[in-house]
């Protein structure tokens, strides 16, 4: 009996506020009633995530998987999407110096220029393009995550290398430096 009020119960709430659909049984051998069932789930937003991001040091020793020839870095991260969609991603850094997007800066204010790539984790297709001071990019579904547990090494590689191949010769031997900042956005 005890089985029979709970799920008479759970019906009840559900029958909440539909009860003007429902039609009652006929007295006889066999009754049938129907009744309407309607669940409202909480809306859950699409949401975006950036993670494993780490900070990049390289000196003129340094090569970038995307581009050896020049000093460089690589490293991998991971943009996750809880709708399993595309994700837009959008990158600037602190520094401008007026003619080149992406300036690193010593404390006393020289400049170094750098270029960036993006491209998935096997360095096999290439996203994105400069549009004036921001690196703007698209990452295609087949490589977001759809959880922060799914991301493992990452997903995505940023790329930047110097712009000028030949910086031992060029410039003076100090620390530049600049902050990056990823902006991720559902598709």
């Amino acid at each position: 009996m005890k089985r029979k009020q709970i799920a008479l119960f759970v019906a009840g709430c559900f029958t909440a506020g539909t009860a003007l659909a429902a039609t009652q049984g006929q007295l006889g051998n066999t009754s049938t009633a129907n009744f309407s069932l309607t669940v409202q789930a909480p809306v859950i937003p699409r949401q975006v995530q950036v993670l494993n991001v780490s900070d990049i040091s390289f000196n003129n020793s340094s090569r970038s998987e995307r581009d050896s020839s020049r000093p460089g870095a690589t490293m991998a991260f991971c943009v996750v999407d809880t709708n399993g969609g595309s994700v837009n991603l959008s990158i600037t850094n602190s520094y401008a110096d007026g003619t080149f997007a992406w300036t690193a800066q010593t404390p006393e204010g020289e400049n170094i220029q750098f270029q960036i790539d993006l491209t998935d984790f096997a360095v096999v297709n290439l996203w994105g393009s400069i549009l004036g001071t921001t690196y703007l990019a698209t990452v295609p579904t087949t490589f977001v995550s759809s959880t922060a547990g799914a991301c493992g090494a990452g997903n995505i590689k940023i790329h930047p290398r110097l712009y000028i191949s030949d910086m031992p010769q060029t410039f003076p031997a100090k620390t530049y430096s600049t902050t990056m900042t990823i902006v991720a956005s559902p598709n």
